[in-house]
């Protein structure tokens, strides 16, 4: 499931995405850092992606891609996190303006600094600039689809989501561009070839979490919640998990856990099976919420159950 051949400095160079460092070691975990990221999950070795920033700075203490992202994580929840918190990653990302680093690095460390600050418009202008030099570069594809995202902007999201998917073409990257460009689909209500290409992504890669995602949503807007169930008790790949069924696959080390169990409890609801929805529920959605009581992602799941 995780990345097996992480690139080295030349493959970085290869792909015209030359890194702020000398070292290989560096090279190789930013690719494994990007890997987890764009796939949603959290390699138990490396630390999860914290954990592998982590290693990135213990070895290049400056390095602008991991305070970055390091950024983006506390941006993520600036609005609810003490100030003083988010001061210090600004501060962090001011230092590190401070090199000598090309105008792609750069760019990435401004946007960062932007999102912070919550000016989500330069940010989103900053990763669409890189990506117009760098159709590969993956950091500016997940950082623009998920702004486009919160911002209700699916066709521009598709747009962006139809070049990525060509650009990271025969690369470990593709079946998960593929996905989202799906899940752009069905939010532009093309919930046919949503499904489509959402299974062809998922008979590739069918570890991704976001295929269920996408299903889930898919089977939402058709109204057919027996099949979103049937989805996510469908057994996973033998050859992934010990797991009895996807929902119960996807709830193990990926970000979308809570998420998804939130969905597989509103399938529930609308099927009428309300006592297993709110096993669900307690068992799976508001444990998961308590854990990181600082995703509002994770909270608005667990209220908007109870809303139901």
């Amino acid at each position: 499931m995780y990345l097996a051949a992480p690139r080295n400095l030349q493959s970085w160079s290869k792909d015209n995405l030359r890194l702020s460092t000398s070292s290989e070691k560096v090279a190789q975990y930013t690719d494994q850092l990007f890997h987890q990221l764009f796939g949603l999950y959290l390699d138990p070795e490396l630390g999860g992606p914290t954990g592998t920033i982590e290693k990135i700075l213990s070895l290049d203490e400056y390095n602008p891609i991991a305070h970055s992202i390091k950024a983006k994580f506390i941006g993520d929840s600036s609005s609810i996190l003490p100030q003083p918190v988010v001061d210090s990653a600004v501060n962090d990302l001011n230092l590190v303006l401070c090199g000598n680093f090309s105008c792609t690095t750069t760019l990435h460390v401004k946007a960062a600094k932007a999102y912070v600050l919550q000016d989500y418009t330069l940010a989103t202008n900053t990763w669409r600039d890189i990506l117009i030099q760098h159709p590969k570069d993956i950091l500016s594809q997940m950082n623009l689809f998920v702004n486009l995202l919160h911002s209700g902007r699916p066709c521009e999201m598709y747009d962006l989501t139809f070049a990525g998917s060509h650009a990271l073409n025969n690369s470990p990257y593709q079946a998960l561009a593929d996905c989202r460009q799906a899940f752009a689909l069905e939010q532009m209500s093309q919930l046919a070839a949503a499904e489509k290409l959402c299974y062809k992504s998922y008979t590739s890669l069918p570890w991704n979490p976001w295929t269920g995602h996408t299903m889930a949503h898919i089977y939402e807007s058709w109204a057919k919640p027996e099949k979103g169930i049937a989805f996510y008790k469908d057994a996973p790949p033998h050859d992934l998990s010990s797991a009895n069924s996807n929902i119960e696959f996807w709830g193990q080390n990926f970000y979308l856990s809570c998420h998804q169990f939130w969905h597989y409890s509103l399938f529930c609801i609308e099927a009428g099976q309300i006592e297993e929805a709110l096993r669900v529920y307690d068992d799976e959605v508001i444990t998961r919420a308590k854990l990181v009581n600082d995703d509002r992602f994770m909270l608005s799941d667990a209220i908007g159950f109870l809303l139901r």
